[in-house]
């Protein structure tokens, strides 16, 4: 029989893994421009050298992040004692995972409803979460695995994982996330003036720039 905080870690991760799969499902109706680029440095290399690339650097590479990202959870899965029961850290944990969790659901549930609002073509998003921070979603699945983190602290052992919060939150800030949109955004004069509004990854209060002179001073400086 899994033990109180196996059967809490199980759960928060199904619970993050099927909307995740289900949100990015219902998003994408072609293929991801990311992997388009990949593709495009690989035309020139002979058809069994992309195969081998393809393999290694989309499957074998993910598979390795995904190893490294839930370290802690399979931590807690391999090392609770089956007569655990839920304490401060499971607690704390699912506190600070839930927060996470909301954080990223209504950061792409309103970007998602401002994409298909035809009034919105072409425009930024301001509303919810995205008026404090650049990248909602982004900073709320950081601190959902902080969050698992903490509750695989209260198995043994459990707080030696702590690389593995910090590499997915360094990978979705500084390479595969927020990285990779930021230098897609900035060539747009509105997001550049967005930039300089709010903050790139942890929520703060918006700085609005109200005087034209100043947003087109600002402007000149990309």
């Amino acid at each position: 029989m899994p033990s109180q905080p196996m059967i809490m870690m199980l759960s928060m991760v199904t619970l993050w893994a099927v909307r995740l799969a289900i949100h990015i499902g219902m998003r994408h109706k072609g293929e991801d421009y990311r992997y388009v680029e990949m593709k495009k440095r690989w035309v020139s290399c002979p058809c069994p050298l992309a195969w081998l690339y393809s393999y290694l650097y989309v499957f074998g590479m993910q598979g390795l992040f995904s190893m490294a990202s839930n370290a802690a959870a399979m931590h807690l899965m391999r090392y609770s004692k089956m007569d655990s029961k839920i304490g401060v850290f499971e607690i704390a944990g699912c506190v600070v995972w839930f927060i996470g969790f909301l954080i990223e659901v209504e950061g792409d549930r309103a970007l998602t409803a401002h994409r298909n609002n035809p009034e919105c073509k072409g425009k930024l998003i301001y509303k919810s979460f995205w008026r404090y921070t650049r990248h909602p979603n982004y900073f709320g699945e950081c601190m959902l695995w902080w969050g698992v983190y903490i509750v695989a602290c209260g198995s043994e052992g459990g707080w030696v994982t702590v690389y593995a919060p910090i590499f997915i939150s360094l990978l979705i800030r500084f390479l595969s996330g927020v990285t990779m949109l930021e230098k897609k955004q900035v060539k747009k004069a509105e997001f550049r003036i967005y930039m300089m509004e709010t903050n790139i990854f942890f929520p703060w209060i918006s700085r609005p720039i109200t005087d034209q002179a100043e947003r087109d001073r600002l402007l000149i400086k990309f």
